[in-house]
């Protein structure tokens, strides 16, 4: 079994982490560090017995095994990958965004690379797309992933695997509105306000970038064609659009080519009831429609009328407990990086898609 120290107890921490790990016969959790002695006080009853806890990681015990795998899901990451890699902690697993600044992510990888960091960078979004990546032949048949998707219809899987064939174009949309909107803002006045931190593109861009660019269908050179952001009046009741840089972006639309087919990704916070997440993949063979709110299907329709429902097999929690467990054990391709590249990119994307509307916009 692995052994797993999760570094941050607040909602995510609590709520997601730390009961999909201990439920795992993959891990075992021997340690929890939250700096919020409330917070761990809440948790510390909800640990398997053994699980010390410590305030800080510099409070870690001695005897924790420097191979343990660190969940860092705290709020600003680098600061505490650089405390665990002073500690002696070389695997890590780092929630979305894998730094909260666009300036850190080359500080980031060269820090990684100092240190001989292992990191697998955590991303929801990036389990849900594990049946898209399926048709578009990202995972092969004997990949371990396939275990982590089921499916049933009119395809065997031989035939889902690569079932699209040559992309035409894609198109993913992701509007949090109701609950995940308006009151989201109300809590964390910083999303509209923090130039450093704040805005969707920072928030929600690595959710959308990220997959596509995982799924080999975007990358960081391609062509923006069209860019529009944003923002909320002072009421939250309509959008107006963002005129200056110190404004952050509660909506984006950008319209990419890549390798000469279009994708088009919409995304932000709305004032309004409702909301829509989903990723549409488009090819000469079919198309693949994927819900991306949890537990939701994908649909694979060929030209030739057939078609298949997806799912992973799992939740999101216990998809990605699982994934992190093989990437450690080395039982994932070579080319699988735990998604470090793909996290990267997308909040490099991030800053060229604002740099590519004040460009346009101030003309």
């Amino acid at each position: 079994m692995l052994n797993a120290i999760v570094v941050g107890a607040g909602f995510a921490g609590s709520t997601h982490w730390i009961p999909a790990i201990t439920k795992s016969n993959q891990w075992e959790l021997i340690g929890v560090v939250e700096s919020n002695v409330r917070r761990l006080a809440e948790v510390s009853h909800s640990l398997p017995k053994g699980c010390w806890t410590a305030e800080s990681v510099r409070a870690i015990p001695d005897a924790a095994p420097k191979d343990a795998v660190a969940w860092v899901v705290t709020p600003d990451h680098l600061p505490v990958v650089k405390d665990l890699a002073a500690a002696g902690f070389t695997r890590m697993v780092i929630e979305k965004p894998l730094v909260a600044r666009e300036r850190e992510v080359g500080d980031f990888l060269t820090f990684a690379g100092v240190h001989d960091l292992k990191v697998y960078a955590l991303d929801h979004y990036l389990q849900k797309a594990l049946p898209v990546f399926l048709v578009l032949n990202r995972i092969s048949e004997h990949d371990p992933h396939v275990d982590l998707v089921s499916f049933r219809g009119e395809h065997s899987l031989r035939e889902i695997i690569g079932a699209l064939g040559e992309i035409e174009g894609a198109s993913l949309v992701n509007v949090e509105a109701g609950e995940l909107g308006i009151p989201y803002l109300d809590q964390h006045p910083d999303y509209e306000r923090d130039l450093e931190t704040g805005g969707a593109i920072r928030d929600l861009g690595p959710h959308a970038f990220a997959p596509l660019i995982a799924a080999g269908l975007l990358h960081t050179g391609a062509p923006i064609h069209d860019v529009s952001l944003a923002r909320l009046v002072r009421d939250w009741r309509t959008f107006v659009p963002v005129r200056k840089r110190d404004e952050l972006e509660m909506w984006v639309t950008v319209l990419f080519e890549h390798v000469g087919r279009s994708v088009n990704v919409s995304f932000g916070k709305v004032p309004m009831k409702g909301g829509e997440r989903s990723l549409t993949v488009r090819g000469k063979n079919g198309f693949c429609f994927l819900a991306l709110p949890r537990n939701r299907d994908a649909v694979l329709m060929t030209n030739d009328g057939r078609t298949t429902r997806l799912a992973l097999a799992v939740s999101t929690n216990d998809a990605a407990v699982a994934e992190v467990g093989w990437y450690f054990e080395g039982r994932l391709p070579a080319s699988f990086d735990g998604y470090l590249h793909a996290a990267c990119r997308a909040i490099e994307l991030g800053h060229l898609i604002r740099e590519a509307y004040f460009k346009e916009s101030l003309r």
